[in-house]
């Protein structure tokens, strides 16, 4: 009998005993490769979050750095208080007045944050981000028009950009947001103290 013939056997059967460690090792590999349920699931959470703070939540990312809020009350053709009013997340309010007003020049004051949060939510709420930027006399909602008005212009953060829109107060058809918005930027910030003295005194025979 030749040497071939006699190694072959004990090759098969050297190759029968080691086949089935193979196979566990082949296994055991493949089942390190394949993600489990629960990874599986972290992925998914992950990018159903991602994509609700994008569609859902998107307005709410602010840049602290900016205001939240802004108005600005423009000149008119008589005494109108002129004067912008900036509100921050952290409760800081900064004013800068132009004409009319009690006190010109820059002043910064604190209003309670969350009195800024909560206007700035209400204001949100209320639609105020998604109107158009220009409320004038050329728009077609602003008939009847009252000319001779003052321009307001709100400030309102979304997404980290101040977006401002522009009404003017002759503008019959501006919706009713924005001047319930300018109202409570007024209210909140509290400018009463410096703009009110100077109309009232203005009152006085």
């Amino acid at each position: 009998m030749s040497r071939a013939h006699v190694q072959g056997p004990a090759n098969v059967s050297l190759l029968r005993r080691v086949r089935p460690l193979l196979w566990i090792i082949v296994g055991v590999g493949l089942m390190a490769c394949r993600p489990s349920k629960g990874d599986a699931d972290v992925g998914e959470g992950t990018l159903s979050n991602t994509v609700a703070e994008h569609s859902d939540a998107e307005r709410r990312v602010v840049d602290l750095a900016q205001p939240l809020l802004s108005l600005t009350r423009g000149p008119c053709y008589g005494r109108c208080p002129e004067y912008t009013v900036s509100l921050y997340g952290d409760g800081r309010v900064e004013y800068q007045g132009t004409a009319a007003v009690a006190v010109m020049g820059a002043a910064s004051g604190r209003a309670d944050s969350a009195a800024v949060w909560a206007a700035y939510e209400a204001i949100l709420a209320d639609g105020v981000s998604a109107a158009d930027t220009v409320y004038g006399v050329d728009h077609p909602t602003c008939q009847p028009y009252i000319p001779d008005t003052p321009v307001v212009t709100l400030g309102v953060q979304v997404a980290r950009t101040l977006r401002r829109i522009q009404f003017e107060a002759g503008c019959a058809g501006a919706p009713s947001s924005l001047r319930r918005a300018s109202e409570q930027i007024d209210r909140v910030a509290a400018v009463d103290g410096w703009v009110r003295p100077h109309i009232q005194k203005e009152k006085i025979p």
